[in-house]
This record gives C-alpha cells, structure tokens and sequence, in this order.
C-alpha cells in the first residue's frame, strides 16, 4: 500500500519541480542512451543498403515490408499498451534490440562484414523498435505525469529525442567511413543494457492496475473506433498532425536516394543533414509548448504545419547542398512541432486507459498511406526525379494544413491560461 501512495504522490509534483522528480529523470536519461543507439543503427543500416548494388530499390522494398508488417501489428500493439505494464514493453523493446544487434556485432568483428540479409534483419529490427516504441511513449508519459505537465514533458522528451539524434547523425556521419560498422553496432548494444538499467529503476505502478473502468475495458478491442466515431473532427485533426511525420518516414527513404543521384553527396552530408535536422527538432521542443502555453494551441499549430509544408516544397525547388542541410532545420522544427501538438491533443482528450487502441487507428491508416506511396516512389524513381516525389509528400502535407484550416473554428479555440481545454468534449456514447 506504501509504494502505491509513493506513486500517487509523484503524480501531484507540480512542473516546477517536476524536473527533479526521479521518474522523470530516469525516463529521459533510459530514452537518450536507446534513441542515440537506435539513431546511429537506423542511420548506418539504411546507408549501408543504398551503398549497394540496387541498393535504393531493396532500401525501398525493405521500407515498404516493415511498413506492411507495422499496418498489421499496429491494433496488436495498440492492446497489448492498454493491458500490459507500459514500463515491461519499454523493457522488452531494449531486449529486442540487444538479442538482434550484439551477436550481429560480433558476426561482423569476426567475418569482417555483412551480407545483405543480416542488413534487412537490423533494419527490421530498428522499424519495429520505433513501431512499438512511439505509442508506449505515448501512453507512458500521459499514465504517469499530472495532465497540467504534459506540454512542457512532451517539449523536454522531444529535445532529449533529437539531441539523440544529433548524437546519431554525428556519430554517423563521421565514423561510418573510417570504423568497422560492428564496432559501431557494438556500441548501440551498449546502450541498450544501459537503457535497460534505468528502465528498471523507474518508479511505476500501472494505473489500470489500480483503476477499473468498466465502460472501457482494457479487453475491448473496439475502444479505439468507437472514440473515433464519436469523435470525427477531433479525429480528423489528429491525423493531420501525423502527416507530417509520415511523410518524413517517406522522406527517410527519399533522402539517401536524393543526397546520391540528385546532390552527388556522400554519407557524410547524409548523416550531418539528420544532425540538422535535430537542431531545429531540439528547437521546436523549447518554441512550440512557449507558443502553446502563451498564444494557443492554434498558433502552435499553424506555425509547425506551415514551416514543415515549406521546407518540403524548397527541398523539392532548390537542389543545392548547402540549402539542403540549412532547410534541415525547418524540416526539424514543423515535424516536431506537429507531433508535439499532437501528443497534447491526444493526452488531453483521450482516455489513458485506451489511447494505445486509439492511437492504433491512426497509426494503422498511417502506415496504409506510407505503405502505397513507398511502393509507388520504389518503382517510379526510374522514371521520375526524386525532387518530384518530394514535391509529391509537399502538396500530401499542404492537405493536412488544409484539413486543419477547414475545422480550426470547430475544433480549436486559443486560450491564454488554459489551452487544455481547448478541444470539443467528447461525445457520450
């Protein structure tokens, strides 16, 4: 009963202090030490494929598999976050990790290489990491911090993600040229047992363990749907903020393909372009809860969707270099942002006792979209420019602007002292 009262009374830590809190701590140091490995592993793995003979064309149909797989495990993963312990998932996602990657790493120190099946093995392993990874974030931070705490964690937890990222693409751009890449996949299993050590010392009690809810039960597969039918244009708001972070995923693909054939660059703008990236990424973790908290949820919005729909449409116009990394930053900071916003939507609005399953929809219908439009670019890049399958996730994003646009007065309404309750309330059923 102690340990539980122990927990309740971490819930109530005022923002304030909430950087001291243990939780927190722990959780942001476990997640630095996986996402810097996972970086630099999805960085590697993806630049060793394109380096290949029809290197591009197997990155590509090795995109769209993972994406297929994830379309199908998208509502398993969505249940098992409502009925499992949140902090046993992030668990097993680092020992997944760690089984795949440290004997890859010694097979690679022994043979001295890799065929091309271990390199779709890693990447499938690091796809289905992230795949599991985001919507257990998700669902974790929202059970465990008080809701009035949520826009500032979501602001930290994205500048931990990306200054990860910078880690990464630092660490990549570098070394992939001068280290054997098992001595660099030696590293990312390190980081994961040290991930795992300070997972294990989070403070945690699941809140579905201490709560019932009848009306919605963990083992109500249909929860997810039946929230998104009562609630259309919340719904349809949310999706538009997961546009641009699908097509960045179609962009990951395009990116390597653009900096080779369109830039004639070598990995080394590769990994420096993820490291710009992040630095707008980082940015938009300190801009975008300022302009949440301060001028509405709408402003926060509108800025993210527009910066990133702008950055594309340069990236697809102006195939220079220097204005590639530059724009980078752009790129960063409108993805983040976006996610940031919708990570505040969804935590404030959804039930914790079922946002895996909800989240599970979007993810689903995400991952369909990524699905065709992988498969369309991975044929038609020998015909077409890779500028023009930019150009093509530019006017994707402008749609999910639009979307935003069509049901702002509906949906959205800016307060200056309490943006949580900026949403509609959700229907009764």
């Amino acid at each position: 009963m102690k340990r539980i009262k122990r927990h309740r009374k971490y819930r109530d830590i005022p923002m304030n202090k909430g950087r001291q809190d243990t939780r927190l701590r722990l959780l942001i140091t476990a997640n630095l030490l996986a996402s810097t490995g996972m970086g630099v592993l999805s960085i590697g793995v993806a630049w060793l494929m394109v380096d290949r003979d029809q290197g591009e064309k197997l990155l590509g149909i090795a995109m769209a598999a993972t994406t297929f797989m994830l379309f199908f495990l998208a509502p398993v993963i969505g249940n098992l976050i409502d009925r499992v312990s949140r902090k046993k998932i992030l668990q097993f996602n680092q020992w997944l990790v760690l089984t795949v990657v440290a004997p890859m790493a010694v097979w690679g120190l022994l043979q001295g290489g890799y065929e091309t099946w271990q390199l779709v093995v890693l990447y499938v392993t690091s796809v289905l990491y992230y795949g599991v990874y985001f919507p257990n974030n998700l669902a974790l931070v929202q059970e465990i911090f008080d809701r009035k705490q949520h826009n500032k964690l979501n602001g930290i937890l994205e500048i931990q993600s990306q200054t990860a990222s910078v880690i990464a693409g630092g660490v990549s751009g570098m070394l992939f040229h001068i280290i054997d890449p098992a001595i660099i996949f030696l590293f990312v299993a390190i980081c994961s047992i040290l991930s795992l050590f300070f997972i294990r010392k989070i403070p945690y009690q699941s809140r579905n363990q201490r709560q019932s809810n009848p009306s919605h039960s963990p083992s109500d597969k249909t929860a997810g749907l039946s929230f998104i039918k009562r609630n259309v244009q919340l719904s349809l708001c949310v999706f538009a903020l997961t546009i641009p972070f699908l097509t960045l995923m179609v962009g990951n693909y395009l990116r390597p393909v653009y900096i080779q054939s369109t830039l004639s660059a070598d990995a080394s703008i590769y990994g420096f372009s993820n490291m710009t990236y992040s630095i707008g990424a980082v940015a938009a973790g300190v801009l975008i809860p300022f302009l949440y908290s301060r001028y509405g949820i709408w402003r926060a919005v509108w800025v993210s969707m527009f910066v990133y729909v702008a950055s594309l449409f340069v990236v697809a116009t102006v195939p220079v270099v220097s204005v590639f990394i530059a724009v980078q930053i752009l790129q960063g900071l409108g993805n983040a942002g976006s996610r940031i916003c919708k990570q505040n939507l969804m935590m404030a609005k959804i039930p914790n006792a079922y946002i895996g399953r909800v989240n599970s929809v979007f993810e689903a219908v995400g991952f369909a979209i990524r699905l065709c439009l992988l498969l369309l670019f991975t044929y038609l890049l020998g015909w077409i420019q890779v500028q023009t399958a930019f150009l093509a996730t530019a006017i994707l994003s402008g749609v999910g602007l639009l979307i935003i646009l069509t049901w702002r007065k509906s949906v959205f309404r800016d307060h200056q002292s309490d943006v949580d309750s900026f949403l509609l309330t959700p229907k009764s059923s």
